[in-house]
């Protein structure tokens, strides 16, 4: 096939409501690859998101950029006839947000139309070869609204839609409703996007062609689901952020604004726990991130590192938000100690499972990670279980613990409303909820039904029925649109779920009591922690204030041995062993006080401390010095040997599963 000619230009957009204080990193991957790939296609990106909030504010374009209003506004200028819903919506909205308590809704709608309409008619859109625009989060009507703007402008210029928002049977909805979208690439977007240019560059004006990962309105629909992946993230080149960075110049606060620049990275892409390919229940059942990926890849380690090397290089910015799902399943300890030998200044935010370690925490924290958002989402070991998370509990709780620790923000959600859960689960997550009171407030978030996820795949496990287009699209769209297009959230019914809401509201109503008590104590006690163990050499004092008055608690002699043993979740019967001259029911009945105190969660056998050190914590113990259980042969024998000395003071106890 012959290669585009010099003269070739495409043009990548991407629209409101992309974070404003972020490049996109579909256009900076995307366009990065294509010069790399056709070097003779000229490409020309239109980060129209970023000019547009600069119109309306930075700051009040990315707080509505986290809400519904944000597609609302869109949907406002594109569907006349839906403006009187909007309207009464937009009125409600602005208790949301003290922002939009005063906000004039007229002026930002004038403001976004005719921004949008002086972009678009500065450009002739008729000398390109292709448009192609990214739909992600809160971006599908300022995309539709403005595809449709462009195809007005330039009739013959083929316009493809590309990411999560378009993938599957919602791209097929969107070409049989919309006659200005021409195609839809089906998941990631390279290789696709590339095999386009090339198929367009050989045909005549007009005519349709067929790409691997592509499909447009007369495929069959048995391909639209098909990909054309990288088999190997190491193929990616750096992403090129240079259109982002010169607007963001010539705007006016610019030099405020980069100040605020958070740039993104990409490590890998899909989720290793999500094995939803091979059985549908073998994901977290709530989660559709990963629909347009097939399968878990990630980019080499000392490639990923040098990413955030090279973008500081290029931009002086040291903020970074790697976009990962998932903390890396390989050399995931590499690639922090590659992160640490950079030595800078950095400070990122991600995503990791609760599992991570808490070595991997400490040293997350001392090479620049200062949000993480780990994946609670429940504080019931049952919840946990049927959501499929793959997690429980305590290890949730020592997540927490560790990043208040640390001072890492833990930027978790507990999902309320969940279908499939029993009164007992919810029962059993308001117990657990007190005694994570003294960590970083978990948000709330109701859940939400969405394609592709578990849930939405296999209902009648959670008790889901009547599945249909989301109530908030009624609003958006006209009536015939409303039944015809399908997209991301589902509205459904659940008889269940409907007996559970008083249950649930006492969760929310127990959140918004544990945030605002939080904020309000968290600067007025020592260290800023609400639940802190200051260390005496031979006792603890505990301090805790997660209650309306003060408690304090001192652990004497063994029990402070025992206490600061359980400074990880531990294993009770690993407690057993380590402590041979106490008996198993000595321990066990500290343990059971500790969690009648709330300083300590016990669940399967297992217990963690729940007190954070507030200063140092002495080698000192009663017993004998502190056996690391990674301490190799040598802490093995002095285990040993200490067994071997109780035998002579008191008889061995049988420890217990």
């Amino acid at each position: 096939m012959p290669a585009p000619d010099s003269t070739s230009r495409i043009a990548l957009l991407s629209l409101p409501w992309q974070d404003p204080f972020s490049p996109s990193i579909q256009l900076g991957t995307l366009s990065a690859w294509v010069r790399r790939e056709r070097p003779r296609v000229q490409v020309d990106c239109f980060d129209l998101f970023l000019e547009l909030s600069g119109d309306l504010g930075m700051h009040l374009s990315k707080r509505i950029s986290v809400s519904w209003i944000g597609e609302a506004l869109f949907a406002y200028l594109m569907f006349p006839q839906q403006r009187p819903a909007i309207e009464v919506f937009l009125e409600k909205s602005r208790g949301d947000d003290p922002l939009f308590a005063n906000l004039d809704y007229g002026r930002v709608i004038e403001t976004l139309r005719t921004g949008l309409v002086r972009r678009l008619d500065a450009v002739d859109w008729s000398c390109y070869s292709l448009i192609g625009m990214s739909v992600v989060f809160s971006q599908s009507m300022s995309t539709l609204l403005t595809a449709r703007e462009i195809k007005r402008r330039a009739p013959n210029v083929p316009v493809v839609l590309g990411g999560p928002g378009v993938t599957g049977k919602i791209g097929a909805s969107l070409l049989n409703s919309f006659d200005f979208i021409d195609y839809i690439a089906n998941g990631e977007g390279e290789r696709p996007l590339v095999g386009l240019i090339d198929a367009l560059a050989a045909v005549a004006p007009g005519r349709m062609v067929d790409v691997k990962g592509v499909f447009h309105r007369n495929s069959p629909a048995d391909i639209h689901h098909d990909v054309d992946q990288l088999p190997d993230m190491g193929e990616l080149p750096v992403p090129d952020y240079g259109s982002y960075f010169e607007r963001l110049a010539g705007m006016p606060g610019g030099t405020e604004a980069k100040g605020r620049v958070r740039i993104p990275v990409e490590t890998n892409r899909g989720c290793w726990w999500d094995q939803s390919l091979k059985n549908p229940m073998l994901s977290c059942s709530f989660c559709n991130l990963n629909l347009q990926w097939h399968g878990y890849r990630e980019r080499p380690v000392e490639q990923s590192t040098a990413l955030f090397a090279e973008l500081n290089r290029r931009h002086q910015c040291p903020d970074f938000t790697v976009v990962d799902n998932i903390l890396r399943h390989k050399q995931a300890d590499v690639f922090i100690e590659g992160l640490g030998k950079l030595d800078l200044g950095l400070d990122l935010w991600m995503e990791a499972r609760a599992s991570v370690t808490p070595e991997q925490i400490g040293k997350l924290s001392k090479v620049g990670a200062r949000v993480i958002q780990f994946g609670i989402e429940a504080l019931s070991s049952g919840m946990l279980k049927k959501m499929v998370k793959g997690t429980t509990t305590i290890q949730n709780l020592q997540a927490m613990k560790l990043c208040e620790q640390h001072g890492i923000q833990n930027s978790a959600n507990l999902i309320l409303d969940f279908p499939g859960m029993e009164a007992a689960d919810i029962l059993d997550e308001l117990e657990n909820m007190s005694f994570a009171r003294s960590f970083y407030p978990l948000s709330t978030t109701s859940f939400s039904l969405v394609y592709q996820s578990p849930a939405y795949k296999q209902p009648h496990s959670f008790g889901i029925e009547n599945i249909r287009s989301y109530e908030m699209y009624r609003m958006l769209l006209p009536p015939q649109l409303y039944e015809t297009v399908f997209l991301t959230e589902q509205s459904f019914d659940s008889p269940a779920l409907e007996r559970l809401r008083p249950l649930w509201k006492r969760v929310q109503d127990a959140a918004d009591e544990w945030r605002e008590h939080y904020h309000r104590m968290v600067g007025k006690v020592e260290g800023r922690l609400l639940l802190s163990l200051q260390d005496g050499g031979t006792y603890l004092k505990v301090r805790d204030f997660r209650w309306a008055a003060a408690r304090f608690h001192w652990l004497e002699g063994a029990e402070r041995d025992v206490y600061l043993g359980c400074a990880a979740t531990v294993s009770v019967r690993h407690l057993h062993a380590r402590f041979p001259t106490l008996s198993a029911a000595v321990i066990d009945g500290w343990i059971a006080k500790w969690c009648d105190a709330r300083i300590a969660f016990a669940e399967g056998g297992k217990v963690l401390g729940l007190a954070i050190p507030w200063g140092p914590v002495s080698a000192r113990r009663s017993l004998y010095p502190v056996l690391e259980e990674t301490g190799g042969e040598d802490a093995m024998l002095a285990v040993q040997g200490a067994r071997e000395r109780a035998k002579k003071i008191i008889p061995l106890q049988v420890t217990r599963d």
